[in-house]
């Protein structure tokens, strides 16, 4: 399957997805066939098929699978967001777990809030970035020009 995608200028043609889903059938947590299927899904305008696919990939992944940073570039990349390493992953969520306990010590800090509902989408963490927005809202009831920017971070999170 992989040498006919090398051939096809990287397309996962029809070949190529039946050799990776005949590999599929004989073992089916194959890393690269489960890439290249995702590939196939993308490929073909199934973009949630994809990420789906290789979130699972991803959360079945050896510890110290040299192939991990690629896939979590190319998820990135399809969800159209900033890839985040593996190594910076600890400390990027620490400074986002330090701005939400200072915005529940001093919640009235608007630019804190949007920052952290853009930080949760960053790291993927969807229900964190609508919860934050919830907050938020309820923190700025009577303020139409905060709820305004509220909801135009509410907005992003579905880019």
């Amino acid at each position: 399957g992989e040498a006919r995608v090398m051939s096809n200028d990287g397309i996962v043609g029809p070949g190529a997805k039946q050799d990776f889903e005949k590999a599929v059938e004989i073992d089916p947590a194959e890393p690269r066939a489960q890439y290249f299927l995702g590939m196939a899904d993308f490929e073909a305008g199934n973009r949630d098929a994809a990420l789906m696919r290789w979130k699972k990939l991803l959360e079945t992944a050896p510890d110290d699978a040299n192939w991990v940073p690629a896939l979590r570039a190319r998820i990135a990349s399809v969800e159209q967001r900033p890839a985040i390493s593996a190594a910076d992953e600890p400390m990027i969520r620490g400074m986002v777990d330090g701005l939400a306990a200072r915005l529940a010590e001093d919640p009235a800090d608007l630019e804190g809030w949007l920052r952290l509902i853009r930080s949760y989408k960053v790291l993927n963490e969807m229900e964190k970035a609508r919860a934050a927005v919830a907050e938020a809202r309820a923190i700025f009831p009577e303020d139409e020009v905060a709820l305004d920017r509220i909801a135009e971070a509410e907005k992003s999170l579905a880019d």
